[in-house]
């Protein structure tokens, strides 16, 4: 069973200003939330952390997430990818910046879809005897069914 460890806030804030994220307002989230625009000018960097007074989940059940955006032909953004879950552990902020690594270098694997153009998202899907996969899929499904090995 891991050992879960209290962070504080200034901590999170202190590691994303560190990374040249900017706090941003996303609505129907408690958590905070910070962003970094990449080269791609509709793909953006998210972090999402609980450790915001009042947002934590309890013990065990509160991590950090790190997920690629997408904006989509009517401005709205969509999550293309996502990292695994950062447990707030002995290691939250080490781990934290890993996965932020790791997305980082996932917006320079995103493909344009063959079909359209458009972004494509990893999409997951249920193949023969429960086995899942994942694939890249067009974001403009069902108007458009391009898709790519991941």
């Amino acid at each position: 069973m891991p050992n879960y460890v209290q962070y504080s806030e200034q901590e999170v804030r202190e590691l994303m200003e560190d990374m040249q994220f900017q706090e941003v307002r996303v609505g129907g989230t408690r958590e905070l939330v910070f962003e970094l625009p990449t080269k791609q000018p509709d793909v953006r960097l998210r972090v999402y952390s609980s450790v915001a007074a009042g947002s934590a989940r309890g013990c065990g059940k509160d991590a950090g997430r790190v997920v690629l955006v997408v904006k989509n032909g009517h401005g709205d953004w969509h999550v293309a990818w996502k990292a695994r879950r950062v447990h707030r552990t002995e290691n939250f902020l080490a781990n934290l910046r890993k996965r932020c690594r790791d997305a980082w270098l996932m917006v320079a694997r995103m493909p344009r879809c063959p079909s359209c153009g458009g972004r494509m998202v990893v999409r997951r899907k249920r193949g023969a005897r429960g086995k899942r996969s994942e694939f890249w899929g067009c974001m403009q499904y069902p108007r458009c069914r391009g898709t790519r090995r991941l």
